[in-house]
């Protein structure tokens, strides 16, 4: 078994992202998103008129992956527990699902090719707003994402702070 990598932010926190299970780097330091995926990421929040210090970052899977491979279906109910503790003690406003297996863990589908950049619906304690985008890395895989990943981010920056709603959501 791999490092244990829990989240990290402040607690409780108003904003809240998900990606899906750390990397290499992310094992070593003992933090989510420190590799290149989460530099992208530090860049498109920086962009968008948030940081890290002001939302709190963890991931379904908290451990690495062999093969860096994506989490099984029963490796994400596994570490499901741990991430409700998290949502409990954050209380988020605002949730950020980044990538497919984000995507899965809150909708019991993984399409993020369909669903990103739209709310998920998913009814948590505190009815917080869940919006859906690309991992970060992906950006780094297919350059052409990166782009949508970080006009994403900017849309989730303007409703966190209340400067757009979603058409059809108030």
């Amino acid at each position: 078994m791999t490092k244990l990598v829990q989240g990290y932010g402040p607690v409780p926190c108003d904003v809240m992202l998900i990606g899906e299970a750390p990397g290499a780097e992310e094992e070593q330091e003992g933090r989510p998103f420190v590799g290149k995926s989460g530099q992208l990421l530090q860049r498109a929040l920086q962009d968008a008129g948030l940081s890290y210090e002001q939302v709190y970052i963890t991931n379904v899977y908290k451990h690495r992956t062999p093969d860096n491979r994506t989490p099984t279906q029963e490796e994400i109910f596994e570490h499901w527990p741990m991430l409700v503790d998290e949502l409990q003690a954050v209380q988020p406003k605002y949730i950020l699902l980044m990538g497919a297996t984000a995507l899965f863990a809150f909708s019991g589908d993984g399409r993020i090719a369909q669903a990103h950049g739209t709310r998920v619906a998913r009814q948590l304690p505190g009815n917080p707003f869940i919006f859906a985008t690309y991992h970060p890395a992906a950006g780094l895989y297919k350059p052409g994402l990166k782009q949508v990943f970080a006009q994403e981010i900017q849309t989730f920056a303007q409703v966190v702070n209340g400067e757009y709603t979603i058409p059809g959501i108030g």
